[in-house]
């Protein structure tokens, strides 16, 4: 197991109540940073790679068992997990009691798999966890909010929007990519897409853009994950102005802090199973 480490800020071990707790789950490994009160500044970042061998809920809990800072109380947990199938209702249309129906039209759930939703700015993303994962968090973390990464994105490309038009590409595994497209910082599309292979990405991506009827030499493309730079990224850039990588700088030092707190420390998330 591969393990990168950033220590940033002496931790007082013995009041780890007054820090909150991130961790992030994803396909190629999971990673932690441990935060000041606010959550504005990182004291501990630790990324560890390569964790697929033995599955990664036993991986993630043996992690847990054998770091002894995880086990220690915190103001607040939050844990990250790639999910591909969700779905983005608003929040005025949003029915909790007929999620479960709806959502069975779009994605075929499993047995090993339960259904979560949390509430974002003016909409409501449904998606699935592993159950195996949710009790797993559920143990040591009873109070722990679980976010789908597609929050993460959203709350990026919003605030790192800097022309009319932006398309972000996501992959959240070896054949499921997202699409998200902005304008003006307002979302017009969100969705998942089963791509087996490279010039699938391209179409759908391309195809996204046209079918609202925008330029493709006026929208920006960043995208996040492992994407071919020949045969996915250098034929999108001869039709975009522009292809960049995602990069997080801390995007929330750059508003208020009660705008902060709106988009990401009252993030609510309620389970629709035990």
């Amino acid at each position: 197991m591969h393990k990168e480490s950033v220590l940033k800020k002496e931790i007082d071990l013995n009041n780890t109540n007054k820090y909150r707790l991130s961790i992030q789950l994803g396909l190629n490994g999971f990673s932690f940073s441990i935060k000041d009160r606010f959550g504005y500044h990182v004291l501990e970042y630790q990324q560890y790679e390569d964790i697929r061998a033995n599955g990664i809920e036993k991986e993630f809990e043996q992690f847990i068992e054998k770091n002894e800072i995880l086990k220690n109380e915190y103001q607040s947990v939050s844990i990250i997990i790639d999910s591909p199938k969700y779905t983005l209702v608003p929040r005025d249309k949003f029915e909790a009691d007929s999620i479960l129906e709806s959502f069975n039209l779009l994605h075929d759930i499993k047995e090993t798999e339960c259904l979560n939703y949390i509430n974002y700015l003016d909409v409501v993303v449904v998606y699935t966890c592993e159950k195996l994962l949710k009790r797993i968090i559920s143990k040591y973390y009873p109070d722990a909010h679980i976010i789908p990464s597609l929050i993460s994105i959203l709350y990026y490309a919003e605030y790192t929007q800097e022309i009319e038009y932006q398309v972000l590409i996501h992959k959240t595994s070896e054949t499921q990519v997202e699409i998200l497209l902005h304008h003006n910082k307002e979302l017009l599309l969100c969705n998942s897409y089963t791509c087996t292979s490279n010039t699938d990405i391209i179409y759908y991506t391309l195809n996204a853009i046209k079918s609202f009827g925008i330029e493709f030499d006026k929208c920006r493309l960043i995208y996040s994950g492992e994407f071919s730079e020949l045969e996915v990224l250098k034929p999108l850039l001869d039709y975009l102005s522009s292809v960049q990588p995602i990069r997080i700088i801390q995007p929330i030092r750059n508003i208020d802090r009660e705008t902060a707190q709106k988009h990401l420390v009252n993030l609510l998330n309620t389970d629709l199973c035990e």
